[in-house]
């Protein structure tokens, strides 16, 4: 079985490691943390967040019950940066 294009640019950033533009957390994190992390990216030329890797690349995942809400949880977080933090 052939892996996707997504995993394989996945796969790519985690090799590269972290940088300004690449942030792994190991856990879902707080939505202050998010916020952390998406107003460094807004401020720089943007990035990414990979959730459910280590700092060392180390690759955890994220267990499936918690990826809706922790994708639901970013969205908001991301909406409330967008508008000045009024809900």
């Amino acid at each position: 079985m052939e892996p996707d294009a997504t995993w394989i640019w996945i796969k790519n950033l985690i090799q590269q490691g972290e940088s300004e533009a690449i942030e792994f957390k190991g856990t879902l994190p707080g939505d202050e943390v998010f916020a952390r992390v998406l107003s460094a990216f807004a401020n720089t030329r943007g990035g990414v967040l990979i959730v459910g890797v280590d700092e060392d690349g180390t690759i955890r995942g994220v267990p499936s019950e918690q990826v809706s809400p922790g994708k639901q949880r970013l969205e908001n977080v991301a909406s409330s940066l967008r508008s000045g933090g009024r809900s």
